[in-house]
């Protein structure tokens, strides 16, 4: 989806939270929760987890912004496998992963530059760690 398309889904979800209907303002909130790091969405998202209004709203805004998690993960060589980080990952519930494959010291990583991008103030990350011996 398009910026422009994420922008446009925002305004009508910010639309929708306006609504005097307590049901249409916990969908907006549980549906702006998806779209969090869209920048317009964050001031909508904050009126609806205060909605003085209907504390139904609060609990369905603030449920789904806690469901989302994001996550990072990365492996030191090409041969090393993935599958046990996303697995672990993917079991606590996260929504949005990153994964690169290279060195720590290595500082082109374009996965973790991804994630420096998409991440907001609020965000969730979570990050997994393989032990390994010395």
């Amino acid at each position: 989806m398009s910026d422009e398309a994420r922008r446009a889904v925002v305004a009508t979800l910010i639309g929708l939270a306006g609504s005097p209907n307590y049901r249409d303002r916990a969908d907006a909130g549980r549906s702006l929760a998806i779209f969090a790091e869209v920048p317009e969405a964050g001031k909508a998202l904050l009126n609806l987890v205060l909605d003085a209004g209907d504390t139904f709203v609060t609990r369905e805004t603030a449920t789904a912004l806690l469901r989302r998690q994001d996550a990072v993960g990365r492996v030191s060589t090409r041969e090393q496998n993935l599958a046990r980080q996303q697995a672990a990952l993917s079991a606590v519930g996260c929504a949005k992963c990153f994964f690169d494959k290279a060195p720590g010291k290595n500082t082109d990583r374009p996965e973790l530059t991804r994630m420096f991008d998409y991440v907001r103030p609020g965000d969730v990350l979570t990050g997994s760690a393989v032990p390994w011996k010395t």
